[in-house]
């Protein structure tokens, strides 16, 4: 009985020895394989990384060689072509030119009278005897004066209704009536206290349509009132 026990020891010694050396017999190469690797990567990892500089090749240059150019005194100048009409003057001089156009003679724009829808202007007449009105405003005028009579002589047709100025327009002048009279107009005589009518110095009169003080002396002066500095 013990001797069986032992021999059933000893073969399973054997068995696991077997199994031993064939297993070593499969590890061992693929470890030495796998450290192998290992060792190559350390190394390579050891190893100074170099980078590789590309190399560009420097362009070439052609060397334009240097002219020579004679100054003709027009490098500067800007070059003026000549115009389509002077280009062709040999073809137009062979043809005859067209008649010139007769222009319409300008008209004048001077102030003559009345200008009507012709265009044209026409002198303006009221088709009175005496009158010299330039226009339908200045014959009413004229024509209230007839009717009103001359404050002077009483006259409706005294002369001084039709007297002209020196463009011969109407201008009505009272010095023209026949029995006019400077101390009776009152543009130059006061009539309140007959003297010449003025600013109140130099023995004028001026009289003011407001109560205020004189301008001249600093009197007070009543309105309507005949007024000599004194």
């Amino acid at each position: 009985m013990k001797n069986k026990k032992k021999v059933i020891l000893i073969g399973s010694v054997a068995a696991v020895l077997t199994v031993a050396i064939a297993l070593g017999a499969v590890l061992i190469p693929k470890i030495r394989i796998g450290r192998s690797e290992k060792e190559a990567e350390a190394k390579q990892s050891d190893d100074p990384v170099v980078a590789e500089v590309p190399v560009i090749p420097e362009p070439e240059f052609e060397t334009l060689a240097e002219e020579t150019m004679e100054d003709d005194g027009t490098g500067l100048q800007p070059i003026i072509e000549e115009p389509e009409a002077k280009q062709n003057a040999g073809k137009k001089a062979a043809t005859a030119a067209a008649p010139a156009k007769k222009q319409a003679p300008a008209q004048s724009t001077a102030n003559t009278g009345v200008v009507i829808g012709t265009g044209q202007a026409e002198v303006y007449s009221c088709g009175a005897a005496n009158h010299h009105c330039d226009g339908p405003e200045t014959h009413a005028f004229i024509q209230n004066l007839e009717n009103d009579g001359c404050p002077t002589c009483g006259s409706h047709t005294c002369p001084s209704f039709y007297a002209t100025d020196e463009w011969g327009h109407t201008c009505y002048t009272p010095s023209k009536c026949p029995k006019y009279n400077v101390k009776k107009d009152p543009v130059y005589t006061c009539q309140t206290c007959k003297k010449p009518t003025g600013d109140g110095r130099n023995g004028t009169c001026v009289t003011f349509n407001v109560d205020t003080v004189c301008p001249n002396c600093g009197e007070s002066v009543p309105a309507w009132t005949c007024h000599q500095c004194k």
